[in-house]
This record gives C-alpha cells, structure tokens and sequence, in this order.
C-alpha cells in the first residue's frame, strides 16, 4: 500500500522527473490533501511556462497563495537544519544552510526532499570536508554565500564618511578563497554541476585557474565570479579554458578587469598621478568573438574598466544580454 514514504522516496530518486510528482498529487488528492495535490501540478505548470504566455501571472498567485497558507506545515522537516528553502516543481529543491550543516546532514536532507541546489554560509574551514562529501554529486547547483562580505558591505555604507568617533567593528572573514577553492574543486564528485556561484569569495586569478583546469568545470553551463580580484589575467584563462566551453552565463561584474598599471600602484602610492596619455590593455575583447565560449549568451561586466571598442565588439556580439 503506498503512503507518503514510498511516494517521496520515488522522488527524491528521480528529481528531474515530474511524473512521480504528478502521481503523488493525484494520490493527495484522493486522499483529502487538495491543496497539496493543486501546489505540485500548479508549480509544475509554472515551470513549463513561459513568463510572457497568458495564465502565467494567474499561476504565480495562485502558488503564492497555497505557499503563504502551508508553508510552515510543508517545511517543518527541514526548518530544523535549513535557514531557508525555496519550492520548485511543488517540493523544496534548493536550501540555504552553513556549510558544516550540509555536511552533517546531506544523506538525511537527500531523504527528506529533492534538493538539486544549495546555498552554502560559513565555508571558510570545511571546503576539504565539503569536497569527500559523496552526496554533492546529486547537486546541479551550489552557491558560496559570503556573510562577512555582506556585513563589510553594509558597515562600509553606514560609516561613510567615517567618523573619528566610529567603533572599528571586528567581522570574521568566511570567504573561502583561493586555497578553499581549489579544494572544493578537487571533488570527484561533481560530475552534474551545472551552475557554480563563488561571488564576493576573495579569489584571484589563481582560483580561476584551478578552475580552468578542473574536470568539474566541463558541465558549467552559469558561472558566477562577481566581486572577486580575477583582473584581465583571468578573463584571458576562462576564454583559453577548454573545460569551459559549455558556459552560456558568465557574470564577472566588479572583478578588477581592465585595471591598469598605474592605477594599480594608485592604490599603494597614493600620491602617484595618472597620465593623460595613459591607456588601457584590456583582455574582454577576447569574449566578443563567437568562437571563444561559443555557447555563452548572457555577459556581466559592470563595474569594470572596459574601452569603448570593446563595448562595440561585445554588444555585436551578445546584444542586449551583455551589461557593462
């Protein structure tokens, strides 16, 4: 006889098949549970469609709605390990939740719902464990989240100017950073990764050529290297990379590309002057030619120092999915 057990272990099994789930729904719906039953065949519509077909803002409202009346009950087995969850496909597929705690409790979490993504907090001194933990190959997502940068971020804007009377604030630094990074990378067990997310993680050019080199990088499709010190150097190792040919989202916003000699020294020497006839050496010309990452669709490079040819050459390219 089946019961909500065996109906789950056949999904946490097959995470990317709906059928179980719809099975599932038309067994809760038999069984009183219609509100259950109508969130899983709702966000499962929501997924096949598109945001611009009509009934999808109807679907959105009417998730939002069984969510804000059942989410307590829906989640109360994983609120005891996870800080947040999020739904898709009518269960809970992506959480948030300190590094050590995955760890701790991934076979458990893997019971419990179909998770194929985490946010990771706090991974500074567990990247080793992290990367002998067998069950991150049934993650197709894993995100650094970086506390300590967050809270840099908002001391900064509330103590700017700063005051003589301002009280120096300590923050204990999380980021992983290059080391921690290439020890994660050194995994066996990331063969289904598909989108990796390090923004804000103290890594430099070196990290990028861990990960250039790294048998997990051959199945990225979305990589996300935001607010880390990669500078031209690395641009120029992601587009020589042939593990990355996959890429088809690539954000480098705020990454120290295109940032020159002299401005470099500025930062040590102060008093240091620019040249007006100084100029720019920029490597992202290279992500403008279509053979380099020939899948890559979607560009970010905000916050970085790139020339107006180079703007050109990458908008023929990339269009509107290119922001600079």
């Amino acid at each position: 006889m089946p019961n909500h057990d065996t109906f789950l272990a056949g999904i946490c099994a097959n995470p990317d098949d709906d059928a179980p789930r719809l099975v599932y729904a038309d067994w809760l719906e038999e069984n009183g549970d219609g509100d259950r039953a109508e969130f899983i065949r709702t966000q499962i519509e929501l997924a096949r469609t598109d945001e611009k077909q009509s009934g999808y803002d109807r679907l959105l409202r009417r998730q939002k709605l069984l969510l804000a009346k059942h989410r307590k009950a829906w989640t109360a087995p994983l609120r005891v390990i996870a800080e947040r969850m999020e739904f898709a496909r009518g269960f809970v597929m992506t959480l948030t939740l300190p590094a050590k705690r995955f760890i701790d409790h991934a076979a458990m979490l893997f019971e419990l719902a179909p998770i194929r993504s985490v946010v990771l907090t706090h991974s500074v001194n567990y990247t080793i464990d992290l990367a002998v933990c067998p069950n991150l190959s049934r993650l197709t997502s894993i995100s650094f989240q970086s506390i300590s940068a967050t809270a840099q971020a908002i001391v900064a804007a509330l103590t700017d100017p700063p005051s003589p009377r301002d009280v120096a604030v300590p923050i204990v630094d999380d980021r992983i950073g290059d080391t921690g990074f290439a020890e994660f990378l050194a995994s066996p067990y990331l063969p289904s990764l598909a989108w990796l997310h390090v923004p804000s993680q103290n890594l430099s050019v070196a990290a990028v050529g861990s990960l250039a080199l790294a048998p997990a990088a051959q199945n990225l499709r979305r990589l996300d290297l935001s607010h880390n010190r990669i500078g031209d150097e690395g641009v120029a190792r992601i587009c020589a990379s042939t593990r990355l040919q996959n890429l088809e989202w690539l954000n480098l916003a705020n990454a120290e590309i295109g940032v020159t000699l002299n401005e470099m020294l500025g930062f040590l020497l102060s008093r240091v002057r620019r040249r007006a006839t100084e100029t720019t050496v920029s490597t992202v010309r290279a992500l403008a030619d279509p053979s380099v990452l020939p899948k890559l669709r979607y560009l970010n490079l905000r916050g970085n120092r790139v020339n107006e040819a180079d703007r050109r050459a990458l908008r023929a390219r990339f269009g509107a999915n290119v922001h600079i």
